[in-house]
């Protein structure tokens, strides 16, 4: 038999993260540690780890950017009634305080050193503090958080986003180790041990720009050399996509990826690997070579397809390199012979095609600033707690 008590508390004025909640067996010896693993979003929060015919006690504290208001005024329940009941758990999560982030480790951020590795966001490490071998030509956009406040709270937004990922139901089992050379449209999908990409992975949104992915994956995540692409198309989003990995993800060399990497353990990016999306480690590090992590690129590619139509700029992907229009023409009977070295072309019909580096295929978009490097104010603490039921 399960019980359970439903606690709820009216929400504290001002901007909050969520809130903990504490509990004791009398008003004033609440324990130190939450009962909850990550801030609650909402102000209920049910109990259900609770013994039929004990009293508990519960006080709340309001959760901001990582700072913990006062604690509320405790409230005691009588004892838990012996009465079965079926509880519903819902997990929500989102990235908060790791949204201007490019790349984050638990341990260290590692690039080799004179690669022209790029990225676009912040990077930082917590608990660590070492991140080496961003000389020139090496560049971010962003900040560098070794250790601080900002990387301690991204790590804890990322955390809890991980957690949310594992704990999706329903989802389709993928039923394959190799998902290269697949298509799927928006949903949940797990793998059922370690999955791997070699050739084209295809992310169709069937032109709803809001369409998300979420891919649990038990163990490792590793791309093939060379010729391993996630393509996002019909209105896909990098951003909308997650790939939640049990132990540690491998990009090899060349491989064009999309997608937030929240890895339990390491991600290693090799040699000119190209990373649309964000790189997240919550137990070791984050190891580069000369690789472009871009937070996030957005843009509508198509396929290509006989007898159509093309308008200069328009943007195709042919299964190897983008190809831009440079003169206006219907598209030939059969797939060109692409010539995919930038700067040459190909003709196709009578319309021209020249093929674009990866970067340029789409548009750039801004990440939020780096936050303030200080602890904020801490948040009010949450007022009205009270307990609603009992079972």
């Amino acid at each position: 038999m399960s019980h359970e008590i439903t606690i709820m508390w009216n929400a504290s004025p001002g901007p909050i993260s969520g809130y903990n909640i504490r509990r004791g067996t009398a008003s004033g010896n609440e324990a130190a540690t939450p009962l909850n693993a990550s801030p609650i979003v909402g102000t209920t929060y049910v109990d259900n780890t609770v013994v039929a015919g004990q009293v508990y006690s519960y006080e709340i504290t309001a959760v901001y950017n990582g700072v913990e208001s006062a604690e509320s005024l405790s409230v005691v329940s009588s004892p838990v009634p012996f009465t079965p009941n079926s509880n519903q758990v819902l997990l929500a999560a989102q990235f908060g305080s790791a949204s201007s982030f490019g790349i984050l480790a638990a341990s260290t951020v590692t690039n080799v050193p004179g690669t022209a590795t790029t990225i676009t966001g912040d990077v930082g490490t917590s608990p660590g503090t070492s991140i080496t071998g961003f000389t020139t030509p090496a560049s971010i956009s962003g900040v560098f958080h070794p250790g601080d406040f900002v990387s301690a709270a991204a790590m804890t937004a990322a955390t809890s986003m991980f957690n949310a990922g594992q704990a999706l139901t329903g989802a389709v089992a993928l039923g394959l180790a190799d998902i290269g050379g697949h298509t799927y449209t928006p949903g949940v999908y797990s793998a059922s041990s370690s999955l791997a990409i070699t050739g084209v992975l295809v992310l169709d949104a069937q032109g709803n720009a809001n369409a998300t992915w979420f891919f649990q994956i038990p163990t490792t995540l590793t791309t093939s050399a060379t010729n391993s692409s996630v393509i996002l198309l019909n209105g896909a989003q990098a951003n909308n996509v997650f790939w939640i990995v049990g132990s540690s993800a491998t990009f090899n060399a060349g491989t064009f990826f999309a997608g937030n990497v929240i890895a339990q353990s390491s991600i290693t990016v090799n040699t000119g690997a190209y990373i649309n999306g964000r790189l997240f480690a919550l137990t070791g590090a984050v190891t580069l070579d000369d690789n472009e992590v871009i937070t996030f690129q957005t843009g509508t590619l198509t396929t290509w397809s006989a007898g159509t139509y093309y308008t200069v700029g328009q943007i195709i992907f042919d299964g190897i390199a983008y190809q831009t229009v440079t003169t206006s023409g219907l598209s030939g009977a059969t797939v060109p012979a692409w010539n995919n070295t930038v700067a040459s072309t190909t003709t196709d019909g009578t319309s021209l095609w020249s093929p674009l580096y990866a970067a340029g295929a789409v548009v750039l978009t801004g990440l939020p600033p780096s936050l303030p490097n200080v602890p904020p104010t801490p948040p009010a603490a949450p007022t009205g707690v009270r307990i609603t039921s009992e079972s």
